[in-house]
């Protein structure tokens, strides 16, 4: 992730350099435009979400796994569609950015911009169900494992309790 990271922001900071020298630079800067594969290094970083949504439900599986693994189960295909739809988010990036340097024009197909967007929004809203799936599971097991604890020192407090008022009873 780091290497990603890093790789994706010098890739900007060049893009920026280059931006720079054609609009102040340039004798005529309506000449320069961005290059293409900056939207393909931004669909690169969707991949980001899938490793830390990975990370999330690979926390709950070693939690919570003892309690029945039906709701974890749904978590994984849900980080599954998730993967698939950062995968063909890529897969519409590396066509449109082929599209662009085979016809030297910026994209033209209507539907490739439509499918960014979908599976865009796929992405986003699979990040959000699957860390909600996998922290509500995380903290119900935290709230039972409370209860339980609670309910063990709620026992043991009154039993010695009792214990102490019976003999402070009989001494009187």
């Amino acid at each position: 992730m780091f290497i990603q990271s890093t790789a994706s922001w010098i890739a900007s900071v060049c893009t920026l350099i280059q931006l720079i020298q054609v609009w102040f630079l340039s004798p005529d800067p309506n000449v320069g435009a961005p290059s293409s594969y900056i939207p393909f290094f931004n669909a690169l970083m969707t991949v980001n979400y899938i490793l830390t949504d990975g990370v999330v439900v690979w926390r709950a599986w070693v939690l919570c796994s003892a309690d029945g693994t039906k709701t974890l189960k749904v978590c994984l295909l849900v980080l599954c569609l998730g993967a698939g739809s950062v995968i063909f988010n890529i897969a519409i990036r590396v066509a449109i950015m082929l599209i662009e340097i085979k016809t030297k024009t910026g994209p033209s197909i209507d539907q490739l911009t439509v499918g960014i967007n979908v599976t865009q929004i796929g992405t986003l809203v699979s990040s959000v169900l699957t860390n909600a799936i996998a922290t509500s599971l995380i903290s119900l097991k935290a709230w039972s494992e409370e209860e339980e604890g609670n309910t063990a020192h709620f026992r043991y407090y009154h039993r010695h309790s009792d214990k102490n008022r019976k003999n402070v009873c009989s001494t009187h």
